[in-house]
């Protein structure tokens, strides 16, 4: 799994804004984990991870995969992200699923979380509080789509032209985190009649 700083490192050498890695200064660092939350968010609100399911609360809530939460109240309202959650089919507890979403926005000021859950590194990562020192959603498999992602993005704000290939390389990664080739099979049952 890759921290945030090595992403944002590995994307300002593909950008060919920085050769040594060792030169990249603290403010670009800072202006790379900006953009790679900038990123996370635009995946989330494309749709890249799934649909949202809307709940209003007004009280503690649990929250389940996918729930976009609106809190309607100004009184304290704890939201509980779970670490487990019952299958629906067979009741038994179970992981959330990989790539599952949460989001929570309070009505009442400007607070606003956005949860990803990595089957990988088997937790939930706040989007809008990376760190370089921490973990990078979904780079366990997704690494280069998600560094060539990056860095276009640099490149671009540095003026620096994007080469053919690694456009490439960030259309192949988001192909890949949005179509899921890695997730597990699921069969279904048709029935014609």
């Amino acid at each position: 799994m890759a921290t945030c700083e090595e992403l944002v490192k590995g994307a300002f050498r593909r950008a060919g804004v920085s050769r040594d890695l060792d030169e990249v200064r603290p403010r670009e660092m800072d202006r790379g984990l900006q953009v790679l939350q900038d990123l996370y968010l635009e995946l989330v609100a494309g749709g890249a991870f799934g649909r949202f399911n809307d709940v209003a609360v007004d009280a503690d809530y649990t929250a389940l995969e996918q729930d976009r939460i609106l809190v309607t109240t100004t009184d304290a309202v704890s939201i509980t992200i779970p670490e487990t959650i019952a299958d629906d089919a067979t009741g038994d507890l179970r992981p959330p699923l990989d790539g599952s979403l949460i989001a929570v926005t309070d009505t009442a000021s400007t607070d606003r979380r956005t949860y990803i859950y990595d089957g990988a590194y088997a937790a939930w990562t706040l989007v809008e509080d990376l760190t370089l020192s921490g973990f990078a959603p979904l780079s366990v498999r997704y690494r280069s789509g998600i560094e060539a992602k990056l860095a276009c993005r640099l490149a671009e704000e540095n003026g620096i032209a994007v080469s053919a290939e690694l456009r490439r390389q960030e259309a192949q990664g988001t192909l890949a985190l949005l179509h899921r080739f890695d997730a597990p099979r699921v069969e279904t049952s048709t029935n014609y009649f």
